[in-house]
């Protein structure tokens, strides 16, 4: 089955009235006028371009950003302010990613008039991003422990989940929490997911856990239960605090194996960087490049309107790999058209 994968809406040859705009004519052999362009001038702006992402190893992931200006428009990106070798399109395409590839990306945007710089986080997980998730180093390493009371304490292998350790609330720590802050980043979903088992709670026992100050679960058992999981969608506003308490009146609660990781990303929504004119015989035609796999098979799609849809576009046929990722393709029934949408089809 076909997935449709990289969405675009581009190429509107309209700007405001507040802006500069020079028009580029095209004359045919016989000196009539074949095509008319516009194109801002001024400093390059960007207009659009990627968001922050949470990843796991082994993606793809793909940056882009569309840019307007006087041209030529040049593009360098950087990986932690180094400039990363050959990345010099609108877009940088990451196969296979480790979590060498954690950072801050920019990317620098400069023509004859000036530059324009935009910046992208990405966190390259291997999954659950808490610190001894398991508590399996045998201590709270890598929380925070507030013990008014000298708990929580840890447990072995005859009340842990899995392995040898579990956290525990017992009768003398009422109150007591652990916490610790994970690198979240805002705007992206995650799961977050713990494991709870209580022995002796007989209704004077309380439990807390929240997701950045807000509580997702506080209950009080009216009896014993045996090890449930508790799972929840959150998003997060940056990094995060998560945090659990245990009040026990008497009673008992055990805590193993925390998760906090991304949901995974839906399939990859990336415009086309804005395409160029190029010259086709007497008329003008859509020029369109972008970053993408090597070993994926592409085919385009298009439509002058967007609320058609994709399975009614029109296939143009595959795009042609060129080198580092990079493919172009050049719609040849863009002729004289001010304005046209693009969709790239991975079957």
């Amino acid at each position: 089955m076909s997935s449709l994968i990289l969405l675009t809406f581009l190429v509107f040859f309209g700007f405001s009235s507040s802006s500069k705009a020079q028009s580029i004519l095209q004359y045919d052999a016989n000196g009539n006028l074949a095509n008319i362009s516009s194109a801002i001038i001024g400093p390059p702006q960007i207009v659009s371009g990627s968001i922050n992402q949470v990843v796991t190893v082994g993606s793809d992931v793909s940056l882009y950003v569309n840019a307007v200006g006087i041209q030529p428009i040049l593009f360098q990106w950087y990986q932690n302010g180094a400039a990363i070798s050959n990345a010099t399109n609108s877009s940088l395409f990451l196969s296979h990613i480790s979590t060498n590839n954690s950072g801050v990306y920019a990317v620098i945007v400069s023509n004859p008039l000036g530059t324009a710089t935009n910046k992208f986080t990405v966190l390259v997980s291997t999954g659950n991003l808490v610190q001894n998730p398991g508590f399996e180093t045998g201590t709270f390493s890598g929380w925070t422990v507030a013990s008014p009371y000298g708990g929580p304490y840890m447990v072995g292998s005859g009340l842990a989940l899995v392995s040898n350790f579990a956290a525990d609330w017992g009768e003398s720590s009422p109150g007591d929490t652990i916490s610790q802050t994970v690198p979240t980043i805002a705007g992206q979903t995650y799961q977050f997911s713990f494991w709870l088992n209580t022995l002796k709670a007989n209704g004077g026992a309380n439990f807390t856990a929240t997701w950045g100050g807000i509580p997702v679960l506080q209950f009080r058992p009216a009896g014993t239960f045996g090890w449930s999981n508790y799972f929840y969608t959150v998003t997060a506003t940056g990094p995060t605090t998560i945090s659990f308490t245990g009040d026990d009146a008497p009673g008992g609660f055990q805590m193993d194996d925390v998760v906090v990781q991304p949901t995974p990303n839906p399939a990859t929504v990336m415009p086309i960087p804005a395409p160029n004119w190029v010259s086709a015989g007497n008329s003008m035609q859509f020029l369109l490049k972008f970053a993408g796999s090597s070993s994926t098979p592409y085919s385009v799609l298009a439509s002058t309107n967007l609320s058609v849809p994709p399975s009614n576009w029109i296939s143009l046929g595959h795009p042609l790999f060129l080198s580092n990722n990079l493919y172009q393709f050049v719609d040849p029934q863009s002729t004289n058209l001010t304005s046209r949408f693009y969709l790239l089809r991975s079957p």
